[in-house]
């Protein structure tokens, strides 16, 4: 079975067990512990000498990283990525955008120095650029979403998880989304999905 290499607490990896979940695809969980830094590890560093989560291995030696590549690729032959070239040119933007906009900026590094790291003091100046960059991002969101109840299309794709993945976390990461309307309906949108799973959940 294919295996998936992650933090609980990382949105990143949360985005990938939230696809997996969509689509019913059974994997093996293999958790990693952030606190005594698993990742950089020999055991973790064969699978990926990168030492970064999530990993996904399709089978021993086939390994895939970056969470984008990962979602687009399983994302692939789906209802959850659309046959049409230019959807698909579409949805893959938006991964692209979330990477650099939303979870290696902003909302991302907000969440990390205040959910992970515990950091929001040290890192007091720093977090409040990111919390400005978050808010000058779902502004975009926002506008992006009048009229609209999905990023790309008619029907969800695997752009809403990987933009939902950071932004739900905002009010975690001391960022309000009230200012927000249509991002918060299209949040509760995702929510209402019937395979939807929250960021705390695992596997029984």
């Amino acid at each position: 079975m294919s295996r998936l290499h992650h933090f609980w607490n990382s949105a990143n990896s949360y985005k990938i067990r939230l696809l997996l979940s969509e689509l019913g695809r059974p994997y093996d969980s293999a958790a990693l512990d952030r606190a005594n830094r698993a990742q950089k590890e020999a055991a973790f560093l064969a699978v990926n000498p990168r030492g970064q989560v999530p990993a996904w291995e399709e089978a021993p030696g086939q390994v895939l990283i970056e969470s984008a590549a990962i979602l687009f690729y399983l994302a692939h032959g789906t209802a959850l990525l659309p046959k049409d070239p230019w959807l698909q040119a579409q949805v893959l933007s938006w991964l692209f955008y979330e990477q650099q906009h939303l979870c290696n900026q902003g909302a991302g590094m907000a969440h990390f120095w205040t959910h992970v790291t515990n950091q929001a003091e040290a890192k007091k100046a720093e977090l409040e650029v990111a919390r400005e960059k978050a808010r000058t991002e779902f502004a975009y969101l926002e506008k992006h979403l009048q009229g609209r109840d999905w990023f790309v299309g008619d029907s969800m794709t695997v752009a809403d998880i990987a933009i939902y993945g950071y932004t739900h976390r905002a009010p975690i990461a001391g960022i309000a989304l009230e200012p927000y309307p249509n991002v918060m309906a299209w949040m509760a949108r995702v929510c209402a999905r019937p395979c939807h799973i929250r960021f705390e959940d695992k596997p029984a």
